[in-house]
């Protein structure tokens, strides 16, 4: 969630973590670049506006691409079809 202008936009990141021990995160979306972020009318616009809320990720057959699906505006879900590749380049190392 970030501030924009009187009210708040809340949008998605993406987070590794470690396998043996997933209290440990390898890498993450830097806080003020998120992965999804309400860009599309119905996600700006509705019960709540300017909300991305992610609520399930599935991987593609082809394993190099996954589907996120996600809430907008708390009114509609859409989903977004992402490159794994995109995904790992987004997040920053710690």
């Amino acid at each position: 969630m970030h501030k924009k202008g009187r009210g708040s936009v809340y949008s998605g990141g993406a987070a590794l973590l470690d396998l043996n021990n997933p209290e440990k995160i390898i890498a993450r979306s830097p806080k003020n670049k998120p992965l999804i972020s309400p860009r599309q009318k119905y996600e700006k616009k509705g019960f709540i506006s300017n909300v991305v809320f992610p609520t399930g990720i599935i991987l593609t057959l082809k394993k190099n691409k996954v589907l996120i699906y996600a809430g907008g505006a708390d009114k509609v879900v859409a989903v977004y079809k992402l490159e794994i590749k995109k995904i790992m380049n987004h997040m920053r190392f710690l």
